[in-house]
């Protein structure tokens, strides 16, 4: 019989595990980090955005205007740079999820063409787009990553061409197992890139090292990078073709599944619009941070509405204990009683009645506010902030519609169990 002394290797195994959980501590942390700073900042932009709009809409000159709408092109450029930030960590750390939910793609194609037709034309460029007549209208995909990719690539040919054409080309491939294989291409005449560079673009906060990138716009060296990410990770491949002085061609693929017939309604779309509803609302605005609530509440206000504020879910449950709301828009975390918690304590007092008021939830918190959780724990809608003051009328239109008849079934459902809410503050 042969006796090892295994204490050596006992001991760097032990080493081992620990070193593993300090990582995943760290990893942790950094996600958190990254999450709360994210939701400071973009709270502190929201209210930047969302009094810069109110504004904008009253009596100004041409001046104030313009000095207006430059204050809020540079609160969106600063939420690009924190989104860059959160969604390099979250393709890094493998936090990303790919979404497979039915969508207009030609409705997709044709909003990314009318803002990238303005963009270069602010640049003093041309932009050109064509697309396949083969690629179905409507697709099962992720279109938030995927617009998200071509904004990307499109800024960044903007960004580095001072003369010339921006192009966006997008082509039907094969269809493999049901899925149509879509080629888009995105070429510019800009300054083109060293061979030697190339290499580099896509590489976490690389900048490519010329005197004319500098000089016009440094960026992050995020969006590429992030790029890379998006694709690989819905399993298609990005290419990059440049010459120097001539301009650069970027191509990707992604295959995307046919979709027969389409269930659901884009309340951004401008086909789809939502009707101005015909009668005052009674608005609960649940919200702890001051310049959100200023800007919910003169933005209702003005559309004929009336609105009450709770800094707390503590708060609006006294509300709702005295008073009918047609609708409640949610803040997620707020201090003494959240609206994760606020939202629970509602939907449970409206069983034994069988009412239910809509909730829109509020949130800045990035990393794990999805739509999805927010859902799933009971609220109707949802809106991350910073939001778009048009994105939110049309959000709480879509709730109380602009017919008698939905409203009166919306009207019967206002009815909470105030002897419960009573209970629960006592």
């Amino acid at each position: 019989m042969i006796i090892h002394d295994i204490t050596a290797y006992k001991l760097y195994e032990e080493k081992l595990i620990e070193q593993k959980k300090v990582v995943e501590n760290n990893s942790v942390s950094k996600e958190l980090f990254l999450a709360n700073i994210s939701h400071e900042i973009r709270t502190s932009i929201n209210g930047i955005i969302g009094m810069t709009d109110l504004t904008i809409m009253t009596d100004l000159t041409m001046e104030q205007k313009e000095n207006l709408k430059l204050v809020k092109s540079s609160a969106l450029k600063l939420l690009n740079i924190v989104n860059s930030i959160l969604d390099l960590s979250k393709v890094n750390c493998g936090k990303m999820k790919v979404e497979n939910v039915e969508f207009n793609f030609k409705e997709m194609y044709s909003e990314t063409v009318r803002i990238s037709t303005m963009k270069a034309m602010d640049n003093k460029l041309e932009f050109k787009s064509k697309i396949d007549d083969g690629i179905p209208e409507m697709l099962i995909g992720d279109p938030i990553k995927l617009k998200q990719i071509l904004d990307n690539l499109i800024d960044n040919a903007i960004k580095f061409t001072k003369y010339g054409t921006i192009s966006l080309i997008i082509e039907k491939g094969e269809i493999i197992d049901k899925k149509i294989n879509i080629k888009f291409y995105v070429k510019d005449t800009g300054i083109g890139i060293d061979k030697k560079d190339v290499s580099k673009i896509f590489t976490s906060f690389e900048q490519i090292d010329n005197k004319v990138y500098t000089k016009k716009s440094p960026g992050t060296g995020l969006g590429l990078c992030i790029c890379k990410g998006l694709v690989e990770l819905m399993g298609g491949k990005i290419e990059v073709k440049s010459r120097k002085d001539v301009g650069t061609l970027f191509s990707f693929n992604l295959f995307l599944q046919k979709c027969a017939k389409p269930t659901f309604m884009n309340i951004n779309s401008t086909n789809n619009r939502v009707k101005k509803v015909n009668k005052k609302l009674n608005i609960l605005i649940v919200e702890d941070d001051k310049a959100s609530q200023i800007v919910m509440y003169n933005l209702f206000k003005k559309h004929g509405h009336i609105c009450d504020i709770a800094n707390n879910g503590k708060e609006a449950l006294n509300l709702l204990n005295i008073k009918q709301y047609d609708l409640i828009l949610m803040d997620i975390q707020m201090p003494i009683m959240d609206g994760v918690q606020t939202t629970k304590f509602i939907r449970k007092s409206e069983e034994s009645n069988n009412k239910h008021v809509p909730i829109i939830a509020l949130t800045a918190y990035a990393l794990k506010g999805d739509k999805e959780n927010f859902l799933n724990l009971g609220m109707d809608e949802y809106i991350s902030k910073p939001f778009n003051v048009e994105e939110l009328l049309q959000t709480v239109y879509k709730m109380v519609k602009d017919d008698e008849a939905g409203l009166n079934n919306i009207n019967k459902q206002r009815n909470i169990d105030r002897e419960a809410l009573f209970l629960y503050l006592l």
